[in-house]
């Protein structure tokens, strides 16, 4: 009996080195499991912003494509009403080249028409 009471107390006296052993560290243990509960709510936030943070990349990413997308098609309809300038400025040109031909073939037939008739002096002297 007395081996097992030796025995139980050898047992007892390991639970009790031990349990200061777990004293001692009680504190930095108490620490480390606050530091764990703060990274943890930390983490808790940050998912939140990054959630956040994702969808106001998404709605700045559809805000940019949207805006892209109708400077795109104001850009075409610029470049189509161009294309309709330049072609009305190329008819514009082809009337006024016409035009200017007609005069100056009416301004070189008036010439021609002037170096057939007499002066005013000169019809008076024929008189």
């Amino acid at each position: 009996h007395a081996v097992q009471l030796s025995s139980a107390v050898d047992k007892l006296e390991d639970t009790h080195a031990r349990l200061e052993v777990c004293e001692a560290h009680g504190a930095a243990i108490d620490r480390l499991q606050e530091a764990h509960a703060s990274l943890s709510g930390e983490q808790t936030t940050r998912s939140a912003q990054h959630a956040s943070t994702a969808e106001r990349l998404d709605y700045l990413e559809k805000l940019c494509g949207t805006t892209a997308d109708a400077h795109a098609k104001e850009l075409a309809a610029a470049h189509a009403k161009m294309d309709q300038l330049d072609v009305r400025f190329a008819v514009e040109k082809a009337a006024r080249e016409a035009q200017l031909a007609s005069v100056e073939e009416v301004a070189s037939n008036s010439e021609a028409r002037g170096a057939d008739h007499a002066t005013l002096k000169e019809r008076v002297d024929y008189l």
